[in-house]
């Protein structure tokens, strides 16, 4: 039993952590950012607008079709998995908090039932039937906070970049935001390597290690090379 309620503790503390904002801002603010960026005609910038609000907000819908068109202007694919369409549907921080209410709620009654129950006199019923009934709700509940922790954007981001290489300088005085439209991903840190793909700006990648001007990363195809980390922004604004 001991060890049961350590384990229980342990889900719901990281359930609970995982719902600690890593930056400040709002979701409405990236996405009038993003308006803005993409009337300016700078799509890739408001790519990374509408991938931050949505990470603050999946559930918001006017985000996730603004985001969809733009990655459809700049010819980028649409990541889909089964944690980002749960969490536009169902807030993840909603999710770890009703399972930790009703996970909580149900151990405080397994423990009563344990003691009053089936620890008892032997001359009173064992109630097994309520016993398990409260234990299965007790699961549920747990299992719905770690639910929340795998479907919440916020985990995901920690890892994300965007290819954002800087914009030309004499275009960006002429409010005319200039990126260079492809990068390439190289075999080695250097800038005679062996080019293995050249990569969309607005592309979004995985950050697998970071050294000086170089970062180490994997596209959404699942290749791996270096390119230069100027050209890269991460999802969660750094502070």
């Amino acid at each position: 039993m001991k060890i049961f309620l350590i384990l229980i503790f342990g889900i719901s503390s990281v359930a609970w952590s995982s719902t600690e904002k890593p930056f400040t801002g709002s979701p409405e603010a990236y996405y009038n950012e993003a308006l803005a960026e993409k009337e300016s005609g700078d799509l890739p910038a408001a790519s990374l607008a509408l991938r931050r609000a949505l990470v603050l907000d999946p559930t918001l819908v006017v985000a996730q079709q603004q985001l969809k068109e733009v990655l459809s202007k700049l010819g980028l694919p649409i990541e889909s998995s089964w944690q980002q369409a749960l969490a536009s549907r169902y807030s993840p921080e909603k999710i770890s908090f009703v399972g930790m209410i009703l996970g909580w709620s149900a151990t405080f009654l397994l423990v009563v039932l344990f003691f009053v129950y089936i620890l008892s006199s032997a001359r009173k019923p064992k109630r097994w039937g309520l016993f398990l009934v409260v234990l299965f709700f007790c699961l549920v509940g747990h299992a719905l906070s770690v639910l929340g922790v795998i479907i919440d954007p916020r985990l995901r981001a920690r890892y994300e970049v965007i290819l954002l290489p800087k914009t030309d300088a004499r275009a960006a005085l002429e409010h005319r935001p200039d990126r260079p439209a492809i990068l390439p991903l190289r075999a080695t840190p250097t800038d005679s390597a062996e080019v293995i793909a050249q990569l969309p700006t607005g592309s979004c990648l995985i950050l697998l290690s970071q050294h000086g001007a170089w970062s180490y990363v994997r596209t959404a195809a699942g290749q791996e090379g270096w390119i230069a980390s100027s050209s890269l922004e991460s999802i969660i604004p750094k502070k």
